[in-house]
């Protein structure tokens, strides 16, 4: 422990060393949590997130998306929404009638 941790320690002022990922892991770990969550073989552990709502995880972990994964289906939603109407409230918001 550094000296300027006993100090904000000891004038009870909350405070922690900052440190990188990999300590924060082993830190979080040293308390009993389990901060990485495994989401399959062929995928790297990532960071769970830190607060739990339950016993069990409310959805299931998901990995994130590969590099273009998506792009069709947000093209598409992109290409839609162009084309759409304008939504009432834009058409309020300039002065037109609804």
């Amino acid at each position: 422990m550094t000296a300027l941790r006993r100090l904000t320690i000891a004038a009870g002022v909350p405070a922690g060393e900052v440190g990188d990922i990999g300590t924060a892991i082993a830190s979080a770990q040293s308390f009993g949590l389990d901060p990485l969550i495994d989401l399959g073989a062929d995928r790297p552990r990532q960071v769970r997130h830190p607060v739990s709502y339950a016993d069990a995880a409310v959805t299931p972990a998901t990995p994130s998306p590969t590099l273009g994964e998506h792009t069709d289906l947000i093209r598409s939603w992109l290409d839609s929404a162009a084309s759409a109407p304008p939504h009432p409230s834009a058409l309020a918001a300039k002065g037109s009638p609804a």
